[in-house]
């Protein structure tokens, strides 16, 4: 199961989707997924974003930080069906992330983390500067992964939700997919009470978690 895949079977879920990526580096998942209405962000995107413009009118590009687009932008666009989160890879900034898009969503509508679960100490560090000076002492860990600490993310907002009386999600759900050299990531998708993200689990779930492949699924 590729990152684009589990993306695009909730896009599935709706007519004329409208979709949200933030932290869109080189734009392969961005561009690879379907859907009426497009919006990336991203301070600063490794591709011509001019002739992305011009080669794709449905798709719209803002060159900023995610806080920086939605305080300033987000309310000039109608709600996103899906909203795929792949920013700045520590707890504050994903955090924020998530709760400035759910205020973006559709009522039904569904968000996606990426780098939820690390898949090595060095890749779980914060800061990506130690975890490649960890990787150039350990041979063990010589993968060129950082997910950061997001992964405190999945702990924090699952014990949040158990103890609030109105959480905006039930909890977040992991699906594990493949990136690079086969190599396995894990996404968060928060499950809300009634949305169709609990479709989406069912989708998901009972179709691919277990599924493998070999195809590699670059950012």
């Amino acid at each position: 199961m590729l990152r684009s895949e589990v993306i695009q079977a909730a896009l599935n879920l709706f007519t004329d989707s409208r979709y949200l990526e933030i932290g869109v580096d080189q734009g392969i998942t961005f561009h690879q997924v379907k859907a009426s209405y497009k919006v990336a962000v991203d301070p600063r995107f490794c591709f011509d974003t001019e002739q992305a413009r011009l080669e794709r009118p449905d798709c719209r590009y803002y060159e900023i930080t995610s806080d920086q687009f939605f305080q300033n932008h987000a309310t000039q666009h109608p709600a996103f069906d899906v909203i795929f989160l792949d920013g700045l890879h520590t707890f504050e900034q994903t955090l924020r992330d998530l709760f400035n898009a759910i205020a973006y969503l559709r009522s039904d509508g569904i968000v996606i983390i990426d780098d939820i679960r690390p898949v090595s100490y060095s890749s779980s560090l914060r800061d990506e500067a130690a975890a490649l000076v960890v990787k150039r002492h350990l041979p063990q860990e010589s993968d060129g992964a950082w997910m950061g600490d997001v992964y405190r993310l999945l702990f924090s907002s699952n014990r949040f939700c158990r103890r609030s009386a109105t959480p905006p999600f039930r909890r977040i759900e992991a699906i594990n997919c493949y990136y690079g050299n086969n190599n396995v990531k894990t996404l968060g998708v928060p499950i809300a009470r009634l949305n169709r993200s609990r479709v989406l689990s069912y989708v998901i779930f009972s179709r691919f978690k277990n599924a493998t492949r070999s195809n590699p699924s670059p950012r």
